[in-house]
């Protein structure tokens, strides 16, 4: 297994599954003999901890987001009187022999965070029909905000902040059609050379890439949970054509989408 570090891969997000509120009372906590089931981001609002890993020890305190990748198992000893966190729960894409460490990621604009996982939250509770594409789009704030906190790459808070608005028009346009790079690019008042520049030593995909894999994670649901006609989703989700649709889903995925439905309904459900 490779062990990869967050600031050096910055691998894109799958899927994105709950925002929560908690207050940890217990003194001492360890997670699961399998480990955490998610990635996750952990903002602290109010006290500081210490997190026993693996390989490494990470001491947190209010204002910090942690990272805490999938399968990882700790020790968390809370250290003063009062543990409140927000959580974000989600996935990577990741090659199955790659596996990534948890991380630290002090913050600068601590209350700017904050808010961004308060409003995070507050998408995930109102349950509104675009939930996985609002969550995205803040999760993705949130994954700047700490890609930013260190050195390598720089890049600056105008930029910061045209990657932020580009990420949130994507998911809030993801199932139009007429969605393209060059249109986003001049929602963010650049040069489609210069926003494809940017968006990849920021996440180290193109903005088609993101946009594909956006679209195919929101897909996969529909496939695996519904028997909506392939050319409807296809139509739902801004692809051009079903073949367009089967393509980029067989090259992302591996399968072709009625592949996929085949296979996700032969497993059985317990």
């Amino acid at each position: 297994m490779k062990t990869l570090q967050l600031i050096d891969e910055r691998p894109p997000i799958r899927k994105f599954y709950r925002a929560i509120y908690t207050e940890i009372k217990t003194r001492v906590a360890r997670s699961g003999p399998e480990g955490r089931p998610t990635d996750g981001f952990i903002y602290i609002l109010e006290g500081s901890a210490h997190y026993e890993l693996k390989d490494s020890a990470l001491d947190v305190k209010e204002g910090d987001i942690l990272y805490l990748s999938k399968h990882s198992t700790y020790v968390m000893t809370v250290k003063s009187d009062v543990y409140k966190v927000l959580i974000a729960n989600f996935d990577f894409f990741l090659p199955d022999d790659c596996v990534l460490v948890g991380s630290l990621s002090p913050q600068k604009n601590s209350k700017e965070i904050e808010k961004i996982f308060r409003q995070l939250l507050a998408t995930w509770q109102m349950q509104s029909p675009t939930v996985r594409e609002e969550g995205m789009s803040f999760l993705y704030q949130i994954y700047v905000a700490f890609l930013n906190s260190f050195d390598s790459p720089y890049i600056s808070s105008i930029n910061r902040n045209r990657i932020n608005t580009a990420v949130k028009y994507i998911n809030e346009h993801i199932r139009s059609e007429n969605l393209t790079v060059p249109d986003v690019a001049s929602h963010v008042h650049l040069s489609e050379s210069h926003f494809r520049r940017l968006f990849k030593e920021t996440f180290k995909i193109s903005p088609l890439q993101y946009i594909n894999l956006q679209r195919i994670t929101l897909t996969k649901e529909r496939i695996a949970y519904s028997s909506t006609p392939l050319t409807e989703i296809a139509e739902e989700y801004g692809f051009s054509s079903v073949y367009h649709f089967s393509h980029t889903f067989k090259k992302e995925v591996g399968y072709s989408p009625s592949e996929y439905r085949k296979r996700y309904r032969s497993i059985p459900k317990t």
